[in-house]
């Protein structure tokens, strides 16, 4: 687990000239190595909401065919970037507040507040993750819920769809994984990873 562990590894501010120099490793699936989940969480504080967009969406996709297809049309519904703002705005805060996270997460589901054309919960859930995970902060932290998460959750993680969970699904994962990773001594997103890579027991 120790490529998880070092999310926050970059240091050192993030020039225009640093992040063109960056080579960044995409694997067909899955997560990416160390750095990129490193530099993804440096971008969630130092870029513009569409840049980090973009960012977890390359993460995400992949080389994927229809990958770019779909990060473009997700960037095109905000144009200006005022949706991710207004639904990322508790999460960016300095301080973690729980209370942000099911406003962000009912945010992006509502095509009235920030929902955003191809960018369901499994994806956005990727996007409150590297915008609002703050290692080593108590409680609930934002975690991702794809397919591949659901179908290895147990039945006491509280999540009953397939998928196009509702905010209290998500939540109810939040605290079994706050509530697991508290008992084993380990990092909210150790117990997610366990389970993307099917190794939780």
């Amino acid at each position: 687990m120790t490529v998880y562990r070092s999310r926050h590894a970059l240091a050192g501010p993030l020039t225009p000239n640093r992040i063109a120099a960056l080579r960044i490793p995409i694997a067909r699936k899955g997560y990416r190595p160390e750095d990129v989940d490193a530099l993804l969480h440096r971008l969630a504080f130092e870029l513009q909401r569409r840049q980090l967009l973009s960012a977890v969406l390359m993460w995400g996709y992949g080389p994927i065919g229809y990958g770019p297809w779909r990060a473009a049309r997700s960037l095109e519904g905000d144009p200006d970037g005022k949706r991710l703002a207004h639904a990322l705005e508790g999460l960016r805060a300095p301080a973690p507040d729980e209370d942000a996270l099911p406003t962000a997460y009912q945010r992006l589901r509502d095509p009235e507040e920030a929902r955003l054309p191809r960018l369901g919960p499994a994806f956005f859930t990727k996007l409150l993750y590297f915008a609002g995970y703050r290692r080593g902060a108590p409680g609930r932290q934002p975690l991702i819920l794809d397919s591949v998460v659901r179908r290895r959750l147990p039945v006491d993680a509280g999540v009953r769809r397939e998928s196009g969970w509702v905010s209290e699904e998500w939540l109810a994962y939040l605290r079994w994984a706050a509530d697991q990773a508290h008992r084993r001594g380990i990092e909210p997103d150790e117990v997610e990873m366990a389970l993307f890579h099917d190794r939780w027991a």
